[in-house]
């Protein structure tokens, strides 16, 4: 009678190779909390505004036209209080067009919701961490297309939390919101160039991103044009079948 065949487990990965995906999965997350945590300073995002002591005296210049232009809009469209787009407090007998003002509809929009759940403190905070997160999440996918995860990760801390973006939090979030959505369009781009199902969604979504970027801020316009040039340059320089198309 022939003897039991003996069961052999299959060897498990090395125990390095478990630590390194942990790390590679936390890492990201743990890099952003800690940057954020370090760097924000509005202890009561609901009641509480952040200030930039740099653009005016009493430290909220920027800050005050935002959230005066959230009120104004969520009265408008959520409370029918006026109409949107004439304010005849000012430019008397004319009055004032809203649509003129510089931080643009796109964001006002945006921020209705969070007007309604806590006031136009809670909007202008809540319009700046999903600036940050979108722009972190967005230069971190987009770089580990071409990266390694520490490369990607070292990138997306850097433009993130880049002191000149920063510093827009003293009245821009508009900039910010905007500024979020260009890695995602290149990302769009890139799915669109290198997936065969269906690429042309990926295109549409990257117009739609496009076009919010645009109503937070007309500086978009061509923002966007030069994010996808540099996109269509790298890849007219790392593809050589793409060279050749174009002579």
């Amino acid at each position: 009678m022939p003897a039991p065949l003996s069961h052999h487990p299959e060897p498990r990965a090395p125990l390095t190779k478990d630590i390194a995906a942990a790390v590679r999965r936390i890492a990201p997350v743990a890099a952003f909390l800690l940057m954020a945590l370090w760097s924000w300073r509005v202890a009561d995002p609901i009641q509480a505004l952040p200030n930039d002591p740099g653009r005016s005296p009493m430290g909220y210049g920027d800050v005050l036209e935002v959230t005066w232009g959230l009120q104004w809009y969520y009265d408008a469209v959520i409370a029918r209080a006026h109409d949107l787009d004439l304010y005849p407090g000012i430019f008397a007998p004319d009055g004032w067009q809203v649509g003129t003002l510089a931080h643009g509809p796109g964001l006002f929009l945006a921020g209705l919701p969070w007007v309604a759940l806590g006031g136009v403190a809670l909007a202008y905070n809540a319009s700046l961490w999903i600036a940050m997160v979108a722009t972190y999440v967005g230069v971190y996918r987009l770089a580990l297309r071409k990266l390694d995860w520490p490369w990607a990760l070292a990138a997306a801390v850097f433009i993130a939390f880049w002191s000149y973006r920063w510093m827009r939090i003293g009245g821009q979030p508009n900039l910010l919101l905007g500024a979020a959505v260009l890695p995602w369009l290149a990302g769009c781009l890139e799915h669109g160039r290198s997936s065969s199902v269906r690429p042309w969604i990926a295109v549409v979504m990257g117009g739609a991103l496009w076009a919010f970027a645009i109503l937070c801020s007309l500086y978009f316009i061509w923002l966007g044009a030069v994010t996808i040039g540099a996109w269509g340059l790298g890849l007219w320089l790392h593809d050589p079948a793409s060279r050749r198309r174009l002579g």
